[in-house]
C-alpha cells in the first residue's frame, strides 16, 4: 500500500515531467483482475483524491471508472475534471446521462466484456463495424452538451 507521501511524490513527479492531466483509478482493468464493489472503489479513490487535492490543487484530475455513481461522487465531492470510462458506458447504463448532467469531458474507452473475462477469446472480426455500433440512443444523452 502506498503512503500519502508516496502518492504526493508520484503526483509531483508526473506534474514535473510535464503531464497536463493525472488519471487516477481504483478498479483494476488488467485481465483477470478481481472485481471490487463500488463502495470499495470509492474508498480507494477517496484517499488518492484527498491527497491530490491537498498537495496539488492545480492538477487536472481524471478518474478512471465505469460506474456512474462513482463518477458523480468524484466530480461533485472532489472536483474531478474528466471521466475516463474503460467500458464506454456498457457496464453502467446510467453513465452517459450522468456524465452529461455533470458537464465534464468524457473519455470513452473500449473493452470487450469485463476485466475478469476480456481476454477469453475476444472476437475482433470487424473492428470498424464494432465501433460504429455504439448505441445512438445512449449517445443522445450528450445532445445537451454545447
Amino acid at each position: 500500500m502506498q503512503t500519502e507521501e508516496d502518492i504526493a511524490a508520484r503526483a509531483r513527479q508526473i506534474i514535473d515531467e510535464g503531464a497536463a492531466i493525472i488519471d487516477i483509478g481504483a478498479y483494476s482493468s488488467r485481465p483477470n483482475a478481481e472485481h471490487i464493489s463500488a463502495e470499495e472503489e470509492m474508498n480507494r479513490l477517496r484517499t488518492g483524491l484527498e491527497i491530490l487535492n491537498r498537495n496539488h490543487p492545480e492538477a487536472i484530475i481524471s478518474v478512471d471508472t465505469f460506474r456512474a455513481d462513482v463518477a458523480a461522487q468524484c466530480v461533485n465531492e472532489y472536483g474531478v475534471a474528466i471521466i475516463n470510462d474503460i467500458a464506454a458506458g456498457e457496464m453502467d447504463d446510467r453513465m452517459f446521462q450522468t456524465v452529461a448532467g455533470l458537464g465534464v469531458p468524457y473519455i470513452m474507452m473500449h473493452m470487450q466484456g469485463t476485466p475478469q473475462n476480456m481476454q477469453k477469446e475476444p472476437p475482433y472480426d470487424n473492428l470498424i463495424k464494432m465501433f460504429s455500433c455504439i448505441s445512438p440512443v445512449k449517445c443522445s444523452s450528450f445532445a445537451t452538451w454545447e
